[in-house]
């Protein structure tokens, strides 16, 4: 899954749960349009247990299974910033997660941050979220099917078909 993909199945899972005109995928200083919208960083990912690799099958393919999660920060800025957030706390129970992660987490509550912005009073929220997500590579192994051994006197040769 390419970090595209990956955007873009987050984004359409978020859309699912809130009510907001635009998702930005930047840090907190880039430029804002109107509210309402929300700022998605991704803010890491962590290896979960080492991977599982299969035995290699007759073509001489086998799976490498790598899990891991994925950390995201969330804010949401504009009219029902709190409950947009909250919809996303009851919405990580209620809906399917996409086919991209095996489950979604919250890493931590919803806080309401609304005060004062530039003299203007915004409403504001965010929260973290966990997203469990599991890559599967296929990977194809060359060996030999037959071995030929030859003593030439000096040795052990072993020859390849």
């Amino acid at each position: 899954m390419t970090l595209e993909d990956l955007k873009q199945s987050v984004r359409d899972y978020l859309s699912q749960m809130v009510v907001v005109d635009h998702f930005i995928w930047s840090d907190q200083n880039y430029p804002r349009p109107d509210y309402p919208f929300m700022t998605i960083k991704f803010t890491g990912f962590s290896a979960k247990g080492r991977p599982y690799v299969s035995s290699t099958d007759s073509n001489g393919d086998r799976k490498i299974v790598n899990s891991f999660e994925l950390f995201f920060s969330l804010q949401a800025f504009g009219e029902n910033a709190m409950d947009n957030l909250l919809n996303i706390v009851r919405g990580v129970e209620l809906y399917d997660t996409p086919e991209a992660f095996a489950f979604a987490a919250i890493d931590s509550p919803p806080t309401d941050l609304t005060g004062l912005i530039a003299d203007e009073y915004i409403e504001r929220a965010a929260m973290s979220l966990r997203l469990h997500s599991v890559d599967i590579i296929t990977q194809h192994v060359d060996y030999f099917e037959k071995v030929k051994v030859i003593d030439n006197g000096n040795g052990i040769i072993i020859d390849g078909p």
